[in-house]
């Protein structure tokens, strides 16, 4: 369970501390000259939707403050065309759908940060319990239509690009913090600094986010359990950047970030049942009282722009994330799925009594682990031209990209039959285990013609997968017991 008290005194004295060397830093330092942010980072940019051939919307960092939300779904809610289904009340599992996609863990979605794929296995595996957290964004932008065409590998569910904080225009210090209910407590801040000289312009940018809550519901008592109120998360993701601009005859900037997050959570994946739900939708069932959600997130990439003439600029990246998380939830009670149970409590009476920590039967619960491992090279240009008195601007890109996911599950039980709760683990790998790979290839191309009051925009995106699936005997053995691998070829106008 989680030790809120610690972890947020910790914080706090971190926070303390920080604070105060960063505002002395802040008052002895010289003001330096605005850092340029890396355009390439946006997709869309300036806030310039309305050139767009299909559509979008930018939020920066000004709306993201003054509405002061921490949860995602509230911030995108509002969009036009943007739909969410809520699952645990703060935004930390968002199912977004974009016009109408399936939405299911935000599946159908191109998630991004800063011009980068953030998920987990874009490719390989979709459907992964991890989003960027809106609470430490500069801004995020939405595309939905035809403008979706330079951001597969989802070309029909949307893009959403989050954004982190970027470079501010001079030497800098930003600090918030909110204390409420349920001990939901944050801290939000960041220090950024620029030096000039002969060898061109340096500028670094360090941050820290924290957040912890001791969660809105409550678990009920049992035998061998005492109940507890502790269903909260705590979440710590601390991000430094470090950006260089060459003194040279032309324009060149290089950009390197590393973010890492970690996140813990009293979360379960078990409902109640109608009746019980209806009267109080904020239980919890004593069953489940050792679900826990461990998650580690770690990013990184390194831009390099160039502009070799006036109207044109060419971006490369590479680019590494590493996913782990390990959920362990309840599966099973009274040998039933906990969905069937919580479905038919009287058909299943005995299981129901198992669920709750009222009978002498068993539980079953599993480690839901996975492994995400996700890495690629890209490039990007822009080139403005004039062809036969028509202004064209030309933008297209390439990338390499592979990403894998290795599932590697344990399946515990909990025995019920002494009165208080004893787990019997099982053995390695005997809750699943399957490796699955992809690597991709794709490229894109873009016009916009102008036309004086018209702008024509075609483009095409042309994407190659090769997949790998390979399931192994449900042991520590990872004997291969079955596979297959598969190619597709796409070509998608726009």
């Amino acid at each position: 369970m989680l030790k809120n008290n610690s972890k947020r005194f910790s914080v706090i004295l971190l926070g303390v501390f920080t604070s105060s060397v960063l505002m002395i830093s802040n008052a002895v330092a010289q003001d330096k000259e605005a850092a340029e942010i890396l355009d390439p980072s946006l997709v869309i940019g300036g806030g310039d939707t309305f050139d767009l051939p299909g559509s979008g919307y930018v939020i920066d960092t000004e709306e993201l403050r003054s509405q002061n939300y921490y949860n995602v779904n509230r911030i995108l809610g509002r969009i036009p065309g943007v739909y969410y289904r809520e699952e645990d009340g703060h935004g930390n599992f968002p199912n977004i759908s974009i016009r109408g996609a399936e939405g299911t863990r935000s599946d159908n979605v191109t998630i991004m940060e800063d011009g980068i794929l953030t998920a987990p296995a874009a490719y390989s595996a979709p459907s992964a319990y991890y989003s960027p957290n809106a609470a430490r964004m500069g801004g995020i932008e939405i595309l939905k239509g035809s403008s979706q065409i330079a951001h597969g590998p989802h070309t029909t569910g949307g893009v959403i690009n989050y954004l982190s904080t970027q470079f501010p225009t001079d030497h800098s210090f930003y600090l918030r913090s909110t204390y409420g209910s349920n001990s939901a407590f944050d801290i939000h801040s960041y220090w950024s600094d620029t030096s000039e000289g002969d060898f061109g312009r340096v500028g670094i940018l360090a941050e820290i986010y924290y957040r912890q809550t001791d969660g809105y519901r409550k678990i009920d008592a049992g035998n061998g359990f005492g109940g507890s109120d502790e269903t909260g998360f705590d979440l710590m993701e601390p991000m430094v950047k470090i950006f260089w601009e060459p003194n040279s005859d032309v324009y060149q900037r290089w950009e390197f970030k590393y973010g890492y997050t970690e996140f813990d959570a009293d979360e379960t994946y078990a409902g109640l049942t109608e009746s019980d739900h209806k009267a109080n939708p904020y239980r919890r069932y004593a069953g489940t009282f050792l679900d826990h959600m461990a998650t580690e997130h770690k990013r990184s990439y390194l831009k390099y722009l160039v502009e070799p003439a006036d109207n044109l600029t060419l971006q490369v990246a590479a680019y590494y994330n590493e996913f782990d998380r390990d959920w362990y939830k309840i599966n099973k009670a009274g040998g039933q799925s906990v969905s069937k149970v919580v479905a038919d409590p009287i058909t299943y009476a005995a299981a129901y009594d198992d669920l709750r920590l009222l009978g002498t039967g068993s539980l079953g619960i599993k480690h839901n682990s996975r492994a995400y491992e996700s890495k690629g090279f890209q490039v990007n240009f822009d080139y403005d031209t004039t062809i036969a008195g028509t202004e064209h601007s030309i933008s297209g890109g390439a990338r390499l990209h592979t990403d894998s996911i290795r599932r590697f599950q344990q399946q515990d039980a909990i025995d019920l039959s002494g009165g208080a709760p004893v787990v019997n683990e099982g053995a390695p790998g005997s809750g699943g285990n399957r490796f699955q790979e992809a690597d991709a290839f794709s490229a894109w191309i873009q016009d916009d013609i102008d036309l004086g009051a018209l702008t024509l925009s075609p483009g095409v995106r042309y994407e190659t997968i090769d997949g790998d699936w390979k399931d192994y005997a449900s042991d520590a053995t990872n004997t291969q017991t079955n596979g297959k691998t598969g190619e597709i070829d796409a070509v998608v106008p726009g």
